[in-house]
């Protein structure tokens, strides 16, 4: 490779502010929002045109339960659940039980062209500033501080001075640039192109048509999913194919990805349009891949899959859930490992492999079931910038865990406590390291999240 010098210039710096959150999906917003409604002036830069991230640009339009296990109890609350019951009003959201899910343990299906819409007014009422097709480009520290973000926009190249940073790029720009330690799993788990069909009332079963036809389609077999759309009937989200292979934390390998998927959508609604409904239309594509997971970066506590999902209790707990480990393999399979010990592994050609990762990590078989897990906020102090928290699929995690903790309405809770843990930082004038967790965990009931007792 060989290199240029770029020219030296001033960059002015157009924005000062207390907190600056460099990504919009909705773990960026909810932590803006929650820094901007305790009394911090918050900037949120997000290199799309709209808030979301993978709910409204990738189309993956379906949070999971906010109750525990037995459904009788609230576990999931705060941003989450008021925005889920904004768009419940709106009619652009639903209950959606699926499978052996009772009503109360269904998930929240939403439009996520409302979504988009809500976000803005969400950001807007709260007073936070939003920034749209903004792209972060790199950070500049002073005595060991992170001091600015250098972005650009139709404007040009410019600074953002700040006394605090949250970084929710997904991918854990500022993170690496900071120079946390980021590492990768044996296994990347793949995106999946997400589309929207008109003309069919249910998820046309696309792994299926792969297998009767084979010789009609370059797709492999594979697993997929698929629902209705809330405020949108005829409209069905089809998300049936993965892209393997690529590393979507490069430039090159995203966007082969991108091209991928979209081929793959094509072949998808070929299939559909043979064996399904010859008037099948493609309404929508995603702005881009529903992204799984790339890269992860350090932090004092690690996540780990026996802590995790045998229920182990936090004084400084900033999460709740009771998403089960979903895990998709290289092979096109999805592996599910549940409370109770029990896994199922789901193969593309249908047939299912059943075991009991208990056994296999050594939990005694009378262990109680538990009916929810729970976050440390250790598990987002990192030991090397004092005004940086990252969040989201970047969460330092074993691949067990991380499987259960990549859903939206945990990593929307994440989001949450970083805002509260930035404003808390300001307000105490301390370094990130030296916060109460519990006073996080504790700021965060007070601001409406569930009790996490």
């Amino acid at each position: 490779m060989t290199f240029i010098t770029e020219p030296a210039k001033q960059l002015p710096i157009k924005y000062t502010t207390d907190v600056c959150v460099v990504g919009g999906s909705a773990t960026g917003v909810f932590a803006a929002v929650r820094a901007a409604r305790l009394g911090a002036k918050v900037i949120l830069l997000e290199q799309n045109g709209f808030l979301g991230g993978v709910a409204t640009a990738a189309l993956v339009c379906c949070w999971h339960s906010n109750n525990d296990t037995t459904g009788k109890t609230q576990v999931i609350a705060g941003l989450t659940a008021e925005v889920e019951e904004r768009l419940f009003r709106l009619g652009a959201g639903d209950l959606c039980p699926n499978g052996n899910e009772t009503r109360e343990r269904a998930s929240f299906h939403f439009n996520p062209y409302e979504m988009r819409t809500e976000l803005d007014m969400l950001c807007r009422e709260s007073g936070v500033q939003v920034l749209l097709h903004t792209y972060y480009c790199t950070l500049m520290r002073e005595g060991g501080k992170i001091s600015h973000v250098i972005a650009e926009n139709k404007d040009g190249r410019f600074a953002v001075q700040a006394s605090f940073f949250i970084d929710a790029t997904g991918d854990g720009d500022l993170a690496r640039d900071v120079g946390m330690k980021g590492y990768r799993h044996a296994w990347t788990q793949p995106p999946t192109p997400t589309y929207f069909v008109a003309g069919i009332t249910e998820h046309a079963p696309v792994a299926d048509l792969i297998k009767q036809y084979p010789d009609e389609t370059t797709l492999v077999q594979d697993s997929g999913w698929g629902m209705k759309i809330p405020g949108t009937p005829g409209v069905i989200l089809q998300a049936d194919t993965h892209v393997q292979g690529l590393d979507c934390a490069t430039g090159e390998g995203r966007s082969r990805a991108e091209e991928i998927g979209r081929a793959q959508v094509r072949e998808c609604m070929k299939l559909i349009r043979a064996h399904v409904n010859p008037n099948a239309a493609l309404a929508a594509t995603n702005a881009y891949l529903g992204l799984r997971e790339t890269i992860h970066y350090q932090t004092k506590k690690e996540a780990v899959l026996t802590e995790l999902m045998l229920g182990t209790a936090y004084d400084d707990c900033i999460l709740q859930g009771t998403y089960s480990g979903d895990e998709h393999l290289a092979n096109g399979a999805i592996h599910l490992k549940f409370f109770d010990g029990n896994y199922v592994t789901l193969m593309p050609d249908r047939t299912v492999e059943r075991g009991n990762w208990w056994k296999e990590y050594g939990v005694p078989a009378d262990h109680e079931v538990p009916t929810r897990y729970r976050l440390s906020f250790a598990n987002l102090v990192n030991e090397v910038s004092p005004n940086l928290i990252a969040v989201g699929r970047m969460i330092h995690a074993d691949e067990g865990s991380f499987s259960a903790l990549r859903v939206m309405v945990n990593l929307n809770q994440l989001g949450e406590a970083a805002g509260v843990a930035a404003y808390l930082a300001l307000q105490q004038n301390k370094p990130l390291q030296q916060l109460d967790g519990v006073t996080v965990a504790k700021t965060l009931e007070k601001g409406g999240s569930a009790n996490f007792a």
